[in-house]
């Protein structure tokens, strides 16, 4: 390909939510005679990842619409004049693509919007009508019905979530759970769960990791209230730990013995993470339950705590050596379906295609 121009978030190695974003731009960027950046959030303090990429900056403020639109515009309509891409990508940028998506229709340019989102959102809504089409992970993670959205999984960097030497369960649990601080993620839940069986699994510490987004900052104010604190006779041995970035995270998931989750959702990326690490997941989810199985066989149910009590004592009763070959085998279904290098080999033949009818 000869042209590409990439609409994300940001191209920061540190951030904790789009870190992945610059190894994505390096993967393109080797399939691609030139990438042009148009990174929303970033200040222009970051490094390219390769020669032929060029990055440019917006400073996109969420509380401040207008006048980041006008920023980004500006920006846009320059470099898309300068560069003449054959295709447009706006990853996870729904909004600035909605500002875009008609143009680029009228101009005949090739523009995909990667959506992985179970939430239903506007800018989604009038962009899709003008988009070549959507491309999301999961059917979980796209909202509308429609023909017009590719699957292709997640895009986690399998050389960085290397699976840890596979070993047999302590007696002594400490559980890790990696989320927004939002109330869709049912954090409250699982901290009932933990307080009420943490004798009866053993458990000695729940630590939860990320922060609220800015609308929900009073569900982070209750749950470090509520949570955070001694119970009157033991300490709840709960702690909270803010957002992290995925060097820190890969660090954390090796250090703990079990990740527990209680989102329904669409099929969280932290969850493929952690299977890929190889630690025991134990989930609600069921795109997660589909896709990798449950430790009793159940489906995930209503209740909560009946669902968690049956993985637990299915887990627990496995010998060391069928654990680790159940670990093994969802550690390689992770890395076979959500690997970031298998991500991008797809989405460059989804571009190529497009390209190739074009011309």
């Amino acid at each position: 390909m000869a042209s590409l121009l990439i609409i994300n978030y940001s191209m920061n190695q540190n951030h904790p939510l789009f870190a992945h974003q610059w190894s994505i731009v390096e993967r393109l960027a080797a399939s691609c005679e030139t990438v042009n950046v148009i990174s929303i959030l970033d200040s222009g303090l970051t490094q390219a990842p390769k020669d032929n990429v060029k990055l440019y900056f917006t400073s996109w403020q969420p509380g401040s619409k207008i006048s980041s639109s006008i920023r980004f515009l500006r920006v846009f309509f320059r470099i898309y004049k300068q560069a003449k891409p054959q295709l447009v990508f706006s990853h996870m940028t729904d909004a600035p693509a909605a500002l875009v998506a008609w143009y680029l229709w009228t101009k005949r340019t090739p523009h995909y919007l990667w959506y992985a989102h179970a939430k239903f959102s506007k800018y989604l809504l009038v962009s899709l009508p003008f988009i070549t089409k959507a491309i999301s992970s999961t059917s979980g993670s796209f909202p509308l019905k429609t023909n017009r959205v590719i699957f292709l999984g997640q895009a986690v960097n399998a050389d960085k979530f290397v699976a840890k030497d596979l070993r047999s369960l302590p007696n002594s649990l400490r559980v890790l759970t990696i989320s927004r601080l939002d109330p869709s993620k049912q954090i409250d839940n699982l901290c009932k769960f933990y307080l009420r069986f943490r004798a009866v699994f053993q458990f000695s510490e729940l630590c939860l990791v990320g922060s609220a987004t800015h609308n929900n900052v009073y569900y982070e104010k209750y749950l470090r209230q509520t949570y955070a604190q001694s119970d009157g006779k033991h300490d709840s041995n709960i702690s909270f730990i803010g957002s992290l970035n995925s060097d820190s995270i890969v660090s954390l998931l090796k250090d703990f013995d079990l990740f527990i989750h209680a989102f329904k959702g669409s099929l969280d990326k932290v969850l493929v993470e952690a299977t890929m690490v190889g630690i025991p997941v134990i989930s609600l989810n069921h795109e997660y339950f589909l896709e990798f199985g449950s430790w009793s066989g159940n489906q995930p149910s209503s209740n909560h705590d009946d669902f968690f009590c049956q993985e637990m004592e299915a887990l627990k009763s496995l010998s060391s050596t069928r654990l680790r070959v159940e670990l093994q085998r969802r550690s390689d279904l992770a890395k076979q379906k959500h690997s970031l290098d298998q991500w991008t080999l797809k989405l460059i033949g989804v571009f190529q295609k497009q390209v190739a009818l074009d011309k």
